[in-house]
């Protein structure tokens, strides 16, 4: 349970008394997928779904997982903390935008494409060039449209936003600052 996180950091309060916590949904984006480029992305992402699943099934009277809308009315109604799968960068899908079906099909439904620096999927808010979405960005946007995965364009340079938005075909968000 250490390994949930709240607001990007570990929250002891979450981790010791989910339920006490009055938070009814959390995203599990630090947990789930690491941020940045480099070598098993892909591997480590699985093993973080994984680990959160392993959490629900031994502690499903304190979590469950949230795919939709109305299972964070039942978190909220059973007690229940909701857990939100979700990525803070798109490395993990490595420019094989048909891991990104595979991932919703695990329980992913927010997507950042970028983390503060620049990946396949375009530029993060340090990278001084801000280039905006890379050609494969555009397309990673279309994808998360078609699957109804939630666009959150936090981390992304200015530019990367503005092309986000641009993009998406359906409402997006910036959930936060970095």
């Amino acid at each position: 349970m250490d390994q949930l996180r709240a607001g990007g950091a570990a929250d002891s309060d979450v981790a010791r008394d989910p339920c006490g916590s009055r938070l009814s949904a959390v995203s599990v984006s630090g947990t789930v997928n690491s941020v940045g480029n480099g070598p098993r992305k892909f591997e480590e992402t699985v093993a973080g779904i994984a680990a959160a699943e392993r959490m629900i099934a031994t502690s499903p009277a304190h979590f469950m997982k949230v795919l939709t809308a109305a299972d964070l009315k039942t978190a909220k109604a059973s007690g229940r903390m909701g857990l939100i799968y979700g990525f803070q960068d798109t490395s993990a899908v490595d420019g094989d935008l048909q891991r990104l079906s595979m991932f919703h099909s695990l329980g992913v439904r927010i997507v950042q494409p970028v983390y503060n620096r620049r990946n396949l999927m375009g530029d993060g808010c340090l990278e001084p060039a801000d280039g905006g979405l890379s050609t494969l960005g555009r397309e990673l946007v279309a994808e998360i449209n078609k699957l109804k995965i939630l666009l959150d364009l936090s981390h992304a340079g200015a530019r990367t936003q503005a092309d986000g938005i641009a993009a998406s075909k359906v409402p997006m968000a910036i959930t936060h600052t970095g």
